[in-house]
């Protein structure tokens, strides 16, 4: 009880000082989709930023895709480092949209597929470690007098090793609380 307690303190000092006026200079939040799992950004004064993702992947997309003489079952933990530039969207105050490069690096896991009748997997699988560059596009809304905002985002992921050329579009939502 008490560890929440401060926690809660210590959040709401953060908000109080971002309400006074204080530019956040980092973030760090949830990212749903893929990858699933933590974002870390890091802004800069001339309204670029570092984003950084690290979780899973591969558990909601291209799950039965070829993937290279097998097919994909899912990756593993990816690392995924976009620059973005963000850029204000003057109708709506606090709505930021933003477009980046970068890459991703991952592991994945695909399977020979032969099957019984009652679709059970025969046969082994193969891991093998993934990397790719990376375009993303987003909108990022930065709630008023409050620390937190929200995200949507789309990328193209093109793998270069150990498929070259393989694309994805990893999609995803989440939070950022700034300070």
């Amino acid at each position: 009880m008490k560890k929440a307690v401060l926690v809660l303190f210590f959040f709401v000092g953060i908000s109080f000082t971002y309400a006074q006026g204080q530019t956040q200079e980092w973030a760090v939040g949830l990212r749903l989709g893929d990858p699933s799992g933590v974002n870390f950004r890091r802004y800069f004064g001339s309204g670029d930023a570092l984003d950084i993702n690290v979780g899973s992947s591969g558990y909601y997309y291209n799950r039965g895709r070829r993937y290279r003489d097998r097919y994909y079952e899912y990756g593993g933990v990816t690392l995924q480092v976009n620059y973005v530039w963000q850029k204000d969207i003057y109708s709506v105050d606090g709505l930021q949209w933003y477009y980046g490069l970068g890459g991703q690096l991952g592991s994945r896991r695909y399977y020979d597929y032969e099957f019984y009748t009652n679709n059970r997997r025969i046969g082994g699988y193969t891991r093998s470690i993934a990397l790719g560059a990376t375009g993303v596009i987003g909108a990022e809304y930065f709630i008023p007098d409050t620390p937190i905002s929200i995200f949507a985002d789309a990328a193209l992921y093109m793998e270069v090793i150990p498929l070259p050329f393989w694309l994805s579009v990893p999609i995803g939502i989440g939070g950022r609380f700034n300070f």
